[in-house]
C-alpha cells in the first residue's frame, strides 16, 4: 500500500493521473509499447552520422533541499561527428569539460567541486533520454503500455520492467516509465520508483530531432533539483576550436587492476548470502562512469537499512533474488536504480525502498570522487 501511494505521487509530479477508461489508439502514435519506443527512437538519435555539426547551449538553475534557488550554471555541447564531440559544464568556480576524440578516446579537465547528480543527468536527459535498444530488446525485459489522464491532457506511457515469475501486473512507475504525447512520439516525462523524475516541455525540432527547450529534474522525494532552459542551437565547423582539448587535459584510462571478490548479497529478513560477484573493474563509456563490482562497494557501505520482507510475498511464499543496477553519486548516495531481475513486484518495491536509503564512501579515481555504477543483490528466503 505504501509503495502504491509513493508511485501515485511520482505520477502526479509529471501531471499524470490514471485514465478512467482505456483510451483509443491515437493518430500518429502506435499502440504497441515496443512500437512506441521504436517510433520515438529516430527523433532522439543525436549520434547519427547524418547530423550536421552543431552546438547547444543551456542555462540551468540548481535548488537546495527546501527548493530554494541556489547556483546557476551553463551546459554546452559541441558535436562534429559520432567520434568527435564535447560536453562542458560551468557553475561559479566549478568547471568541467569532457572531450571524445576519434584518435584519443575520452579526455577531461575540471576545476572546483564535482558535478552534482542532477548536473550529470542533464546531458542524457537532453540527448539520450530513451532506454537503449539493448535494454528494450533484452529477453529479460517486459514492455507494458499504459495510458493516463483525460483528454486533452492524456499521455501514453511505456514501462520497462524485468520479466517476473509473478503474473500480477506491477504498479505503474515501479519500473522506469517513459510517457509520450498522444499525437507524436515526443517524450514528456520519465518516472521510476526511488529515482529522479524528469519533465520535458516546449518540445522543438532541430535537424529533425526532438529537443526539449525546458527540463525539470526532481529528486526521488519529488523536490526540485534542477531546471534548465535551452538558450540556443547553432551550426559549427568540424574544426571548431572548442572541439580541441588543451594540452593540460587528462586522458582517461580505465583501471586495469582487479578487486577482491566479496559476497554481494544484502539479506532481507530471512535471507541468505550465497552468490559471489565477478571481480573486475570496468568503465561505461556511454554513461561516463565507472562500473564497480558490488563486493567492492559493499566494503564502502556506511549505512544499509535492511529490506523488509513484504507480508504478501511471505504469505504466497515468494522467494528469490532482486538484482538492482544502482548509480552511486560523488556524494556517496544512491541516485538512480533499475531492477534487472525480481521474482515479484512487491519484492522489487521492498528492495528499492531499502536500497534507496543506503549510503557509501564516495568511490575515488586518481584522488577525485567519481560517479559509479554497481549491482546490488537482495535475497529473500523463507526459513
Amino acid at each position: 500500500m505504501h509503495s502504491a501511494r509513493v508511485i501515485a505521487l511520482c505520477l502526479a509530479a509529471i501531471g499524470l493521473c490514471p485514465a478512467q477508461q482505456p483510451a483509443p489508439p491515437a493518430p500518429g502514435l502506435p499502440s504497441d509499447p515496443r512500437a512506441i519506443l521504436e517510433a520515438a527512437r529516430p527523433f532522439y538519435d543525436f549520434t547519427s552520422d547524418q547530423l550536421k555539426p552543431w552546438h547547444l547551449k543551456v542555462s540551468y538553475q540548481m535548488y537546495d533541499d527546501k527548493e530554494h534557488p541556489t547556483e546557476q550554471g551553463t551546459f554546452e555541447y559541441w558535436w562534429a561527428s559520432p567520434e568527435v564531440y564535447r560536453s562542458s559544464w560551468t557553475r561559479g568556480a566549478m568547471s568541467y569539460s569532457r572531450w571524445h576524440l576519434a584518435e584519443r578516446g575520452s579526455t577531461h579537465m575540471g576545476a572546483g567541486e564535482a558535478l552534482s547528480f542532477a548536473e550529470s543527468r542533464l546531458e542524457s536527459a537532453l540527448l539520450s533520454p530513451l532506454p537503449s535498444t539493448q535494454t528494450a530488446d533484452s529477453d529479460t525485459v517486459d514492455l507494458e503500455k499504459r495510458t493516463y489522464g483525460k483528454a486533452p491532457n492524456q499521455f501514453r506511457c511505456v514501462m520497462v520492467g524485468p520479466k517476473m515469475k509473478e503474473t500480477n501486473s506491477a504498479p505503474v512507475g515501479l519500473f522506469p516509465t517513459y510517457c509520450f504525447s498522444l499525437t507524436q512520439p515526443a517524450l514528456i516525462g520519465y518516472v521510476a520508483y526511488a529515482a529522479p523524475t524528469i519533465e520535458f516541455s516546449h518540445i522543438a525540432r532541430t535537424q529533425n530531432r526532438y529537443l526539449p527547450m525546458q527540463i525539470t529534474i526532481l529528486s526521488p522525494d519529488r523536490k526540485k533539483l534542477l531546471t534548465a532552459s535551452v538558450n540556443g542551437v547553432s551550426g559549427i565547423s568540424v574544426s571548431d576550436p572548442a572541439l580541441t582539448p588543451p594540452t593540460e587535459a587528462k586522458i582517461f584510462y580505465p583501471p586495469k587492476k582487479k578487486a577482491p571478490a566479496v559476497s554481494a548479497e544484502a539479506p532481507a529478513a530471512g535471507a541468505s548470502e550465497t552468490d559471489k560477484t565477478e571481480d573486475k573493474l570496468d568503465y561505461d563509456a556511454t554513461d561516463n562512469h565507472m562500473v564497480i563490482p558490488s563486493g567492492v562497494m559493499q566494503g564502502k557501505a556506511l549505512k544499509r537499512p535492511t529490506p523488509i520482507y513484504p507480508d504478501d510475498a511471505k504469505r504466497d511464499r515468494i522467494t528469490g533474488k532482486v538484482v538492482i543496477q544502482a548509480v552511486i553519486g560523488t556524494d556517496g548516495w544512491i541516485h538512480d536504480m533499475r531492477v534487472l531481475t525480481t521474482p515479484s513486484a512487491s519484492l522489487a518495491a521492498s528492495a528499492l525502498g531499502a536500497v534507496s536509503q543506503w549510503q557509501y564512501l564516495p568511490y575515488q579515481l586518481n584522488g577525485e570522487p567519481v560517479e559509479v555504477e554497481t549491482t546490488v543483490n537482495v535475497v529473500y528466503d523463507i526459513r
